[in-house]
């Protein structure tokens, strides 16, 4: 890891990118995603949170990423109905992960149309081990979960 000649940031590291299965070195090639981006949660609840809690999600490390900065723009405020991941191997965390963002914050409601799509989408992953924790831990998933 490199600092920046100020210190205030890391210019150079290694990240790997789980959108695009890609390894950076660079910062500037990155951006940090938010899973469920600000724009998406506010249409769905978080726009009536106090000012505490939407700080809280804003910066809750479960819904960040640091990702290649042209796939976040191009996910932009898109929820998994619209945008998955090009990397199909992360596509079972991606849900999951969502589904952990939308547990710990239960105000936040899909529409009808965005459950039955997650749903779908996410039985695929029914018999696979997938990592939902960014600390690596892994679980089985049931096709009830």
């Amino acid at each position: 890891m490199t600092l920046s000649p100020d210190g205030c940031y890391v210019s150079k590291g290694t990240w790997h990118d789980p959108f695009s299965g890609e390894t950076f070195y660079k910062s500037n090639q990155l951006d940090i995603d938010h899973l469920v981006s600000l724009s998406w949660s506010f249409k769905r609840g978080a726009a009536y949170w106090s000012d505490e809690l939407k700080e809280q999600f804003a910066n809750d490390s479960l819904n960040l990423l640091a990702v290649d900065k042209g796939l976040n723009r191009q996910k932009s405020d898109k929820g998994p109905l619209d945008w998955m991941p090009p990397n199909t191997a992360f596509h079972c965390e991606y849900l999951n992960r969502w589904q952990q963002v939308l547990d710990k914050y239960p105000d936040l409601q899909m529409s009808e149309i965005e459950l039955q799509d997650f749903s779908k989408k996410r039985s695929k992953c029914d018999t696979e081990t997938v990592n939902l924790h960014p600390k690596g831990n892994k679980i089985a998933l049931d096709a009830d979960d």
